[in-house]
């Protein structure tokens, strides 16, 4: 298993971005079923704790952190629904 992480979100209902923690991504993991997976799972359950009443339903933005020597293919591109 990879180190963990910190990876910021920002939703309506705050007033600035925050951190919360997510494993590595794993070997041969590829970046969209990390993201669909650890981090939608990571984020969903540090804002319900952050702020119960919130209804939203997606994020204005995720950051993600990245290295700048990773492979093209592995450094993720514009929007992901």
């Amino acid at each position: 298993m990879t180190a963990p992480i910190s990876i910021g979100y920002k939703c309506k209902c705050m007033g600035r971005e925050v951190e919360c923690g997510v494993r590595g991504r794993l070997i041969g993991e590829s970046v969209k079923a990390y993201i669909e997976g650890p981090i939608r799972m990571a984020i969903s359950t540090d804002h319900a704790k952050r702020a119960p009443r919130c209804r939203e339903l997606i994020t204005e933005y995720v950051a993600l952190p990245f290295d700048a020597n990773a492979p093209e293919e592995n450094i993720p591109k514009g929007k992901m629904q």
